[in-house]
């Protein structure tokens, strides 16, 4: 009897290890295959801007840079296209600066609207100081 007891014992164990790893690899799987809009950078080291004047491109099957790269502000520095798929469209742009800021990076998210016709639905920012007025790397703290 105690020969049963404990292998019921030894096959809970196994199975139980079983199950949490099969648990594991659906989160992984459905983490991995259910991003709509898969960014190419992370998001958490900007700060969003709105959008003042609402901007638009018709009649491009897939936007290029020089549709798409404008002033924001400054004078730019670079800009190019981080990239792209059928919905999305992620641009960065550097742009000089003065005053305490020495430059800003924007990336923008173009979203296809509708057949050739895009649209910027998303702005985000972060800015370097000059020397002596603050972070000298990208950040988000603003500069003195």
């Amino acid at each position: 009897m105690e020969n049963t007891e404990k292998k019921k014992g030894n096959i809970s164990l196994p199975l139980i290890l079983l199950i949490v790893s099969l648990s594991i690899l659906l989160i992984l799987i459905l983490t991995v295959f259910n991003k709509e809009n898969d960014s190419p950078f992370d998001e958490s080291l900007y700060l969003k801007k709105e959008i003042l004047q609402p901007r638009t491109l018709t009649d491009r099957e897939v936007p290029t840079e020089e549709d798409i790269c404008v002033i924001n502000e400054g004078k730019i520095i670079e800009c190019k296209i981080l990239s792209s798929s059928g919905k999305y469209i992620f641009l960065k742009q550097v742009t000089a600066m003065d005053d305490s800021v020495s430059e800003i990076e924007y990336i923008e998210t173009w979203s296809n609207i509708s057949e050739s016709n895009w649209e910027l639905t998303d702005l985000l920012y972060r800015f370097k100081c000059h020397e002596n007025r603050g972070h000298a790397d990208w950040g988000t703290d603003p500069c003195l």
